[in-house]
């Protein structure tokens, strides 16, 4: 069986459980498009943690661009619920926790981007319910239509190499051994971790020392390596 059909079968058993479907159903769906569209496990014969490990690794960071604390953790609890349903289906032991493993990692990761979303000059001020900002906005608009052609920038994928607890973290891009300096208010530093990957564009005026962020596109766990590559 494949894996959509065994995502489906575990719907058909929530349906039974109307409160229970109410809250995974963000998920399932998600998840089932993600299945259906992914390319490297499009018709894959069977539900892995493979396959869950690359969807909360990669998919989820990359096509999702927030979740809240809540959010986050109804996500792994569903997709763990899943994987126990199929292991129990074809007579398998589930000894693999996704709860354990990500649901706090999971909840740092998407803190860490909105810390790296707010320093970029994002409109968005509240996602739940959205709240834009009107002058943040046009400012916003500005800047993507004019480049600053007194700035450096630099895009791509980079690795955080340091936290330093003055008020900076150290990236690199990866496949290059450069390092820039990004500033950070020092209360906001736990949620970053040596090893993060962020895919940004970063922005520099000439003549300073510390980049900025201009944009940011997806906020990963080290983990996300496997599949850069």
């Amino acid at each position: 069986m494949d894996a959509i059909n065994q995502v489906e079968r575990y719907v058909g058993c929530l349906k039974d459980k109307p409160n229970e479907y109410k809250v995974q159903k963000d998920t399932i769906e998600l998840f089932l498009r993600f299945l259906k569209q992914d390319k490297r496990f499009k018709n894959r014969q069977g539900l892995t943690k493979e396959v869950v490990d690359y969807f909360l690794i990669f998919w989820v960071p990359k096509y999702k661009s927030h979740l809240t604390k809540l959010q986050s953790h109804y996500l792994v609890c569903t997709l763990d619920s899943i994987l126990q349903f199929v292991s129990e289906d074809n007579e398998m032991p589930h000894s693999f926790s996704l709860v354990q493993t990500y649901s706090e990692e999971y909840i740092r990761l998407y803190q860490a981007k909105q810390t790296v979303v707010q320093v970029s000059g994002s409109p968005i001020m509240r996602y739940e319910p959205l709240v834009i900002s009107l002058e943040n906005y046009r400012e916003y608009k500005r800047k993507r239509n004019r480049k600053d052609t007194m700035s450096m920038y630099e895009k791509g994928h980079f690795m955080i190499e340091e936290v330093n607890r003055e008020g900076y973290i150290v990236l690199k891009k990866l496949y290059d051994e450069k390092q820039y300096k990004v500033p950070f208010r020092v209360t906001v530093l736990h949620h970053f971790k040596v090893g993060d990957v962020l895919h940004i564009t970063l922005k520099k005026k000439i003549f300073f020392i510390y980049w900025e962020v201009d944009t940011i596109r997806g906020y990963y766990p080290q983990k996300v390596l496997n599949y850069l590559t």
